[in-house]
């Protein structure tokens, strides 16, 4: 229903304008999807790799300069959602890892 002084011509604008923005969101999620699926199946090449190697799964120094670069230019805020998302992929991938 429209708001007070909002005619249904603006309603029905709004309420496509929010469908093809989610639609977008819908696109990216499913490119996330995809990319997350690559990422995870170079994190298994790499744990082949450590494991014949006996190197160690944890390499916090390697963590940290990925949060640095990535966090490189960016506001405060977005910094800390970006290093949040990292640290749970960090997890999931240490995760990985050690399966």
């Amino acid at each position: 229903m429209p708001n007070e002084g909002q005619s249904n011509k603006e309603s029905n604008n709004n309420s496509t304008q929010l469908a093809e923005l989610r639609q977008q969101i819908d696109q990216v999620d499913s490119q996330l999807r995809e990319l997350f699926l690559k990422r995870m199946n170079l994190v298994q090449q790499v744990a082949i790799f450590k494991k014949e190697q006996n190197i160690p799964i944890l390499h916090p120094d390697r963590e940290e300069e990925i949060l640095m670069r990535l966090g490189a230019g960016l506001s405060l805020g977005q910094k800390q959602d970006v290093e949040e998302l990292f640290k749970l992929l960090f997890k999931i991938s240490r995760r990985q890892q050690g399966s």
